[in-house]
């Protein structure tokens, strides 16, 4: 699972973040955040500037639910009009190809297979 979490950081989401007001990332694999801090090279001091911890139910590091113009959350595919356009990152079980014929306002823009190259790990789609 990490080396799909490089992929979708560095190769994926990087590129395309300046495009986007609003980028939701889905909440169901560990704290994404802290993927988001290591492979985006992102500067201690401006993150420790705006981290607002909250406590986790687990009694980790803590929970983010928002870095920059990244939000982490519980995934829905209900999109506003006022948040287009959008950058949505999740997972191949919550975003699947019947939600997203379900939506027509939803482009997937990448895949990103297991190493099985069988099942999908993640989908990042674009909302306009």
């Amino acid at each position: 699972m990490v080396e799909k979490m490089e992929e979708i950081h560095k190769e994926e989401v990087a590129k395309r973040e300046e495009k986007y007001e609003k980028i939701i990332m889905t909440k169901n694999s560990t704290e994404p955040y802290i993927y988001f801090l290591f492979y985006q090279k992102y500067e201690p001091v401006k993150y420790q500037k705006q981290a607002l911890l909250k406590e986790s139910a687990y009694g980790d590091v803590g929970l983010i639910e928002k870095l920059d113009n990244i939000r982490f959350s519980n995934l829905t595919l209900q999109i506003n009009e006022n948040e287009k356009p959008m950058l949505i990152v999740g997972d191949g079980i919550k975003i699947t190809e019947r939600e997203i014929a379900l939506h027509p306002e939803l482009n997937q823009l990448y895949e990103i297979k297991y190493l099985n190259n069988l099942d999908t790990a993640f989908r990042i789609l674009e909302a306009k």
